[in-house]
C-alpha cells in the first residue's frame, strides 16, 4: 500500500517539475541521486558489517550498472517523457501493463534457459 501511494505522488510531483524543468535527464539524475542517498542511508541502517558491501564478481558489478543505469534511468526517463506528453493520470494507468509485461517476459525468459540449459546438457553427452 505504501508503495503505491509513494509512486501515485511521485508521479502527481512529476507534472509540475517537468513543467518548470523540462530537462527530463537532469530531472533523472537528481531523481536517482537523492534516492540513492536515501537508499543508502536506509542500507547503512540494515547492514552494517562492511565486508557484505564488497562486489567480489564481475556479474555482480555487472547486476549493480544495469540495475542502476538501465532499469532505473531507462524506466525514470521513459516514465518522464510520458507524464509531460500524457500526464499523470495516463502514466498511472499503463501500470498494470507493466506488470503484465514482467510477468510474460520473465515466463519467456525462463523458458529460455531451459531450453539452453537442456541444449547444452544433450550437448556435453
Amino acid at each position: 500500500m505504501g508503495t503505491c501511494i509513494a509512486f501515485s505522488s511521485w508521479l502527481v510531483i512529476q507534472s509540475p517539475v517537468i513543467k518548470q524543468y523540462p530537462a527530463r535527464l537532469s530531472v533523472t539524475v537528481i531523481t536517482s541521486f537523492f534516492g540513492t542517498l536515501q537508499l543508502l542511508v536506509l542500507a547503512l541502517c540494515i547492514e552494517r558489517n562492511p565486508s557484505k558491501w564488497i562486489l567480489t564478481e564481475a556479474r555482480e558489478v555487472l547486476s549493480v550498472l544495469y540495475a542502476g543505469l538501465v532499469a532505473s534511468g531507462l524506466v525514470f526517463s521513459l516514465q518522464m517523457w510520458c507524464v509531460q506528453k500524457g500526464g499523470a493520470v495516463i502514466t498511472a494507468v499503463y501500470q498494470p501493463v507493466q506488470t503484465i509485461i514482467v510477468a510474460v517476459l520473465t515466463f519467456c525468459s525462463s523458458e529460455t534457459i531451459s531450453s539452453l540449459e537442456a541444449w547444452s546438457a544433450v550437448c556435453s553427452s
